[in-house]
């Protein structure tokens, strides 16, 4: 089907935590980043976002790399 079903996105993430762990992949986490205003972020019966939701998913994406390249750099 090509409905976006809720709770799809925790199931997938978690299946791929112990790869991602396993190969020292980092992990940038935007569901969890998002879920807690999803209703108003997310449009209607959609996976995709409004303009506030992709502000904020562009705000953690930013963090978290800035994040991991300062790590690398030490």
């Amino acid at each position: 089907s090509d409905t976006y079903r809720h709770g799809v996105c925790a199931t997938l993430n978690q299946a791929a935590l112990p790869t991602m762990a396993r190969h020292g992949v980092p992990v940038n986490d935007l569901y969890a980043a998002i879920l807690p205003k999803l209703a108003e972020l997310q449009n209607p019966k959609d996976c995709h976002f409004n303009a506030a939701g992709y502000t904020l998913l562009g705000s953690v994406v930013a963090e978290t790399i800035l994040r991991e390249l300062g790590a690398k750099g030490r």
